[in-house]
């Protein structure tokens, strides 16, 4: 028998969107039973969707049968989530540090993309991007309050 870490949920999605509600179904009932607020279940579930959508999207470029991994860890004062892809770039640290132009946006002139690691970075308590191997990991720590 294979022993697994207590406190540790693994699920393996393809690179197919609408998947990813799978993961943030297990986040957020992981979180509500480990004493989360709702609000902070709502922020957990946010930063992890857009964490497996760039997975999705950028890490595996979409493809379906390329595996996005992600691991929930409850830690003595929340929850650690990695999502693993199987990105050929590495993740420079500073991604998602500058708000994104809300008001270009809502006139049409600015990105369509970059708000996701933003969010991320304002949602949780910590945000680590890494080179594993040949996988990207993106870390998310989030503490109950």
């Amino acid at each position: 028998m294979k022993k697994w870490p207590q406190e540790t949920v693994q699920i393996t999605i393809p690179s197919i969107l609408g998947y990813e509600k799978i993961v943030l179904s297990a986040a957020g009932e992981m979180a509500r039973n480990t004493g989360f607020t709702a609000e902070r279940v709502e922020d957990l579930c946010t930063a992890v969707q857009e964490a497996c959508i760039n997975a999705i999207e950028h890490g595996n470029r979409g493809i379906k049968n390329a595996a996005v991994l992600v691991t929930i860890t409850e830690t003595s004062t929340g929850l650690q989530i990695e999502v693993q892809d199987y990105g050929r770039e590495h993740l420079p640290t500073g991604l998602g540090l500058k708000q994104p132009n809300l008001e270009e946006r809502i006139a049409g002139t600015g990105k369509k993309r970059g708000w996701g690691l933003y969010l991320m970075r304002q949602l949780v308590d910590g945000l680590e991007f890494r080179k594993a191997g040949r996988y990207n990991v993106i870390r998310l720590v989030i503490k109950r309050s």
